[in-house]
């Protein structure tokens, strides 16, 4: 939303992006030195290779080699 308004908000520590719920697990496999976290219920959980569905809908994902983060939403 920033982009589009043109100036910042507020202060960003995290890459936030929107994926259609089907492509899940393309960002995992295309992130493979990245670690995965699922929110349930508010809490992270270890992100294997199972297929998230409703309601699960926001992934944490860690860099460990440049401290990166991202939030996906699946939509």
């Amino acid at each position: 939303m920033d982009l589009f308004i043109g100036r910042e908000t507020r202060n960003h520590s995290d890459i936030e992006i929107a994926l259609y719920r089907k492509d899940q697990l393309e960002i995992k496999a295309y992130l493979k030195e990245w670690d995965f976290k699922k929110v349930v219920k508010g809490e992270f959980y270890l992100w294997k290779n199972e297929f998230l569905e409703l309601p699960i809908h926001e992934i944490h994902a860690f860099n460990n080699r440049n401290k990166d983060i991202m939030e996906i939403l699946l939509n």
